[in-house]
């Protein structure tokens, strides 16, 4: 549970008195408080692993010559390529060099870096080619629909849900910072193998980061909006540049709770409730909510 953690440790004003550990939502952890009450940190995303009920630790794990990964339903393995896995099957990500331990929370391959996220893996991805860096990606079934705009890749299982989806979280700079949007483009190489490209808009840009995730149903759906793009739907993307860019135009952010996924508070008194943005970059410009 570090990510979660590190998130609620980083909010609250007081130290964590204890967890409850009769919470059985994968959405949420909650905090006994001194006073009797209790706080629910509720995530987009399940905090929990749903084969053992655990929490995510969000850890790399040597096995053999490959190193695993859990995340809330899908199981990873790295080496000469990422595979994913769930239920529903699995896909493969292409890498240009073998992948090494960094770290428990970090591995290398060759200049670029790769991240647990809560249902796969993010990629900081260096550039090859000028501002362009890519990845080949190949499924076990073929003639899935895909979905996909300037920022965000989608192959899909049903019509609502996806199966495997991959989004540009931006152009990083020298100093590992996110300094501007990045582009996400695709080729289809057969009905199994698509070609990922991603391109820096930035000359400043060093690296792409990009994540892949199995799909979960998230707690907080969500869409951009942007003047520049007005027809794009950008519901399976996972970050947003609000405000002006010259990528983006005006961008806005629309997002709602499924409260089907935290029915389970409704009939509890609520004191207070307080919405939580993460901030990827250092623009110092405070986001406004409407």
């Amino acid at each position: 549970m570090f990510f979660a953690i590190r998130r609620i440790y980083g909010l609250r004003k007081s130290p964590i008195l204890s967890f409850d550990r009769q919470n059985s939502n994968p959405y949420r952890v909650v905090c006994n408080e001194e006073n009797g009450s209790k706080t629910a940190y509720c995530f987009s995303a399940p905090m929990y692993e749903s084969k053992s009920k655990k929490a995510l630790d969000m850890k790399f794990h040597k096995n053999g010559e490959k190193i695993c990964f859990s995340g809330s339903s899908a199981d990873l393995t790295f080496a000469n390529a990422v595979t994913m896995k769930n239920n529903q099957g699995f896909c493969l990500f292409s890498l240009p060099q073998r992948a090494s331990l960094f770290s428990e929370r970090e591995l290398s391959c060759g200049s670029g870096s790769i991240f647990g996220t809560a249902n796969g893996f993010a990629y900081k991805i260096p550039l090859t080619r000028g501002l362009i860096g890519s990845i080949l990606l190949e499924v076990d079934k073929p003639f899935m629909e895909v979905r996909a705009n300037n920022h965000c890749f989608a192959l899909m299982r049903e019509q609502f849900r996806p199966f495997v989806t991959v989004s540009c979280i931006g152009t990083v700079g020298a100093s590992g910072d996110v300094i501007a949007p990045a582009k996400i483009t695709y080729q289809k190489q057969s009905d199994c193998k698509y070609e990922l490209s991603f391109e820096a808009s930035s000359p400043m840009g060093k690296w792409v980061l990009f994540e892949a995730n199995l799909y979960e149903p998230k707690l907080f759906q969500d869409t951009t909006v942007e003047s520049n793009h007005p027809k794009i739907n950008n519901a399976f993307g996972s970050v947003c540049f609000l405000g002006q860019t010259k990528e983006c135009g005006e961008q806005w952010l629309y997002t709602r709770p499924d409260f089907s996924k935290i029915k389970d508070l409704s009939d509890k008194r609520i004191l207070k409730a307080v919405l939580h943005i993460p901030k990827l970059n250092k623009e110092p410009i405070a986001a406004t909510a409407y």
